[in-house]
């Protein structure tokens, strides 16, 4: 069974400072031995993977960058400042998202024709910035969750692989994040901190309802949700969630997944898929 493998990449402390949560010391070097440990798995397995990367983090970090690309993994497109889209205008999202192309462009020497969003900010309010991602030369998107928590999720979404016609010339690509859906309840899994809040029974009964439709499983995590021993600070309790819950137990469920699955790139899947036959939906569907 192929898996879809991918990395949200952004700086690691980006968190604590978007809550303005004190108390961290400076320290560049984590954000590069977190991603060593991750190259190095990928290897070991002979897996590739997508890493899905803010243009700040790749100015910063060009030879983390050139690692992933000189390993055959795949760079795509996070944004650049990891600014939630409903909170931007669109003239200021489509500034930052050229930016981020023209900076991840120049260190691949290609176009990242995959987007995902910062939290997957893609909601009704911000459903124009497909639109933008059109014109701008996307062909795929990954920013819709098709469930619903307090900072993202459209559940009228449709889950797996389709077809937005934004208009009678323009359509994109979705490919949405994993759920199991279980009598019209859809749960969050396999990615981020749902794959440690949920057991590894629901994470591989969804990947084989997805198999049924001929659809790879999905599974996405950050890189330093690989870190054993992150910086221990005093966050809220939410937060406490996202950094801390069961944070040891990653590396294991990852390197499960990595034995027990063929887990590709978004690009390696793209490259052999048919989209004459996917299904198609209006974007007026989902507002």
């Amino acid at each position: 069974m192929n898996v879809l493998l991918s990395f949200d990449v952004e700086h690691w402390d980006l968190g604590f400072k978007y809550r303005g949560i004190k108390g961290l010391n400076n320290d560049n070097t984590r954000g590069r031995i977190n991603m060593d440990v991750i190259l190095s798995m990928l290897d070991s397995s002979k897996s590739k993977a997508t890493f899905f990367t803010t243009g700040h983090y790749a100015e910063d970090y060009p030879d983390i960058i050139n690692d992933i690309i000189t390993q055959g993994h795949e760079i795509a497109c996070h944004g650049y400042s990891h600014e939630y889209i409903y909170n931007q205008t669109e003239a200021v999202f489509k500034e930052e998202t050229i930016k981020a192309i023209n900076v991840l462009s120049e260190l691949t020497n290609e176009f990242p024709k995959c987007y995902r969003a910062a939290s997957w900010s893609i909601v009704k309010e911000s459903i124009w910035a497909l639109n933008i991602l059109n014109e701008l030369g996307f062909a795929y998107d990954s920013s819709i969750y098709p469930t619903y928590t307090h900072k993202y999720g459209m559940y009228n979404s449709p889950s797996g692989i389709y077809k937005i016609n934004i208009s009678k010339s323009k359509e994109i690509i979705e490919l949405t994040p994993q759920i199991l859906n279980i009598f019209g309840i859809k749960i969050p899994v396999a990615n981020g901190v749902y794959m440690r809040l949920f057991p590894n029974v629901l994470t591989r009964l969804a990947f084989e309802f997805d198999k049924n439709l001929g659809i790879p499983g999905r599974v996405m995590l950050h890189p330093h949700e690989l870190d054993e021993n992150p910086p221990k600070v005093s966050v809220p309790f939410n937060f406490w969630l996202v950094r801390y819950f069961r944070i040891n137990s990653v590396k294991g469920k990852i390197n499960k997944i990595l034995t027990k699955f063929n887990c590709i790139s978004y690009k390696q899947f793209y490259s052999s898929l048919d989209s004459t036959k996917l299904p198609v939906i209006n974007i007026d569907t989902l507002l």
